[in-house]
């Protein structure tokens, strides 16, 4: 009769680990899915906790029937889903392919600092330590003499739910969406071809001195600019500069790695594959006789590092140059100023200059100078959720006035050549939108619009009048981020058998 003893004593394990899951866990979620207005709204919500709960007891079940496979895996899997109950609290980050991509890719440890908080390590801590109970109970158990009466229940009900095609209610759940997300990631990089062949051939441009430069933003959105009619004056300089703002840009992107990858190529919305097999426009520019740079803020990753190793050089500022502490260092896009200025002055008649900013990227506060702190009062903790609504969109309009300082001084640089400027971000950024923060989720009126304008300096206008009166003309239209291909080349006189004029920002629709 001791295996009897045994098993009620699993049993229990079982009831106490479904229960710790439960209330550790999942609330988290629940509490962002529902709204509660009365005593139906809670039955559902209880119900809802009963059967995810349940689901989740399920599998860790499963790993707990041999004690050495739930002493290697309940660990991990806890701490992880801990660490995503955590940004889900803080951030309300709900888990997707795209947070997974930008995670398992950001090579600047400057991004990871700026959402790593002592609550985290904390957090980390303490699930660690109640990992490490429920082992040593596990193994105080013992074997279990009848492990199929549990194992086959619990896999036959896993199957069953999983699936399901139709309603499958765990794929976005803990700790189930971590096999759900990684699939959906395995299935976008599989689109990814890291040879791309040479696509220049008849490619020809009639111009002998031109200067183009374009501006890669970072986070910011289109409505917060004074440009677009914002209430805040945020782009003065830019204002003054004359700039050209396009409002209605859709990104279909929301994290910089595939936004960079789509807009620097000639994919669109029918050819979206292209932007992983295809050169960008700065391979077309270099045969044309074009000198280029790419200048960076940002590490290199894995989604664009393919396209700065096409220019002639690269250089890239502030990189490694963090601290393992959670107070606000500096981390400024007028560094890029001064290699930027060299580049202009030394070389030849035809320059072409990509310059990747850091500039509405969270941890806002770090990414402008106290000249720049005009609204207050900002952010004083990483942890959004510590921080007022108006503390967050305070700071963000900090970096967009100090962006408006770093593009200003491009554009004097440039005033006396024959030159222009495109400024696109790479999406937008929520600011509490519908309880959502930051970007890389599908907040559509924030993260999908991006900040877009150009400047022209005298000699080109004077040189170009209708493409800059269809620049003024098209400026209230609607266009898809992969506008910038086609138009950037058109604007440069550079053709191509791959380049279609129709989709080009310079042309009359």
């Amino acid at each position: 009769m001791s295996f009897l003893k045994t098993d009620k004593k699993f049993f229990f394990f079982l009831l106490l680990l479904g229960l710790y899951w439960g209330i550790a866990l999942e609330p988290a979620m629940l509490i962002r899915i529902y709204v509660i207005n009365n005593i139906y709204d809670k039955i559902i919500i209880f119900l809802d906790w009963c059967f995810v709960s349940f689901m989740a007891l399920c599998l860790l079940g499963l790993l707990a029937i041999n004690k050495y496979v739930f002493a290697i895996f309940f660990p991990v899997l806890n701490i992880i889903c801990a660490v995503l109950t955590y940004y889900l609290i803080a951030f309300n980050y709900t888990f997707n392919s795209g947070i997974l991509d930008a995670a398992l890719h950001c090579d600047d440890m400057r991004i990871v600092m700026d959402v790593i908080s002592w609550q985290l390590v904390l957090f980390v801590i303490v699930y660690l330590g109640i990992s490490i109970l429920f082992v040593w109970y596990r193994f105080k158990i013992g074997s279990i003499a009848h492990p199929i009466w549990y194992s086959l229940p619990m896999l036959m009900i896993i199957l069953a739910v999983n699936l399901n095609r139709h309603y499958n209610y765990t794929k976005d759940r803990v700790p189930y969406n971590l096999y759900y997300v990684c699939k959906d990631y395995l299935q976008i990089k599989k689109k990814k071809n890291n040879y791309r062949p040479d696509q220049t051939a008849g490619t020809t441009c009639n111009e002998d001195s031109l200067t183009v430069v374009y501006v890669q933003g970072e986070s910011l959105r289109e409505d917060h600019l004074s440009l677009n009619g914002y209430v805040r004056q945020t782009t003065p300089l830019l204002q003054r500069d004359s700039v050209i703002s396009f409002s209605n840009i859709y990104s279909p992107y929301t994290y910089t790695n595939p936004s960079l990858a789509y807009i620097f190529t000639n994919a669109d919305s029918l050819h979206e594959n292209r932007a992983y097999t295809n050169r960008s426009f700065i391979s077309f520019f270099k045969k044309c006789g074009f000198k280029t740079i790419w200048i960076g803020n940002q590490e290199l990753d894995e989604g664009f590092v393919y396209y700065a190793h096409e220019c002639d050089s690269i250089v890239l500022q502030n990189i490694g140059e963090f601290e393992f502490d959670y107070k606000p260092s500096v981390w400024l896009d007028e560094d890029l100023l001064q290699p930027y200025k060299n580049f202009i002055a030394q070389h030849g008649k035809l320059k072409l200059a990509v310059v990747h900013t850091i500039g509405s990227h969270y941890f806002y506060t770090t990414h402008y100078t106290k000249d720049f702190a005009v609204f207050k009062p900002e952010l004083t903790s990483r942890i959004i959720t510590l921080n007022t609504q108006q503390q967050i969109i305070n700071s963000y309009d900090n970096t967009i006035l100090y962006m408006d300082f770093v593009v200003d001084q491009i554009i004097q640089s440039l005033k006396d050549k024959n030159a222009m400027l495109i400024f696109l971000s790479d999406h937008g950024e929520s600011l509490g939108e519908n309880g959502k923060w930051l970007h890389a989720h599908n907040e559509e009126m924030s993260n999908h619009r991006p900040a877009c304008f150009v400047w022209l300096s005298d000699k080109y206008k004077q040189q170009n009048p209708l493409a800059a009166a269809t620049l003024k003309h098209n400026a209230h239209l609607y266009f898809n981020s992969s506008f910038l291909f086609p138009s950037i080349l058109d604007a440069a006189h550079i053709h191509t058998p791959l380049l279609d004029t129709n989709m080009s920002i310079f042309r009359m629709k």
